[in-house]
């Protein structure tokens, strides 16, 4: 769904805890999101990553800052790294 969204308008996920992006009803673009980083994050390290995630803060610069050091991304690429990742999990589940 977040998918289909994201290529019928446009979408800037660099500021994603400061957006408000409804896609249907109460579904909410930045809580998809955080579905699909606590995906990646257990493929990539398991429960003790998502542990790491969840204990990273309260605040927005925590969680730009923890995404950083995550993913060795720089917070001006968050906007391209989650659309390549759900463009992956999307053409993955299409097969």
């Amino acid at each position: 769904m977040l998918s289909e969204y994201i290529l019928n308008h446009k979408l800037d996920f660099n500021n994603i805890l400061e957006n408000s992006y409804v896609i249907a009803d109460d579904l909410n673009a930045k809580y998809t999101v955080a579905g699909l980083i606590c995906k990646i994050v257990y493929a990539k390290s398991g429960f003790n990553g998502l542990k790491r995630l969840f204990l990273a803060g309260c605040s927005s610069e925590d969680f730009y800052r923890t995404i950083e050091r995550t993913f060795n991304i720089r917070r001006e690429n968050f906007d391209s790294f989650v659309k390549a990742e759900m463009k992956h999990y999307s053409q993955t589940l299409l097969k």
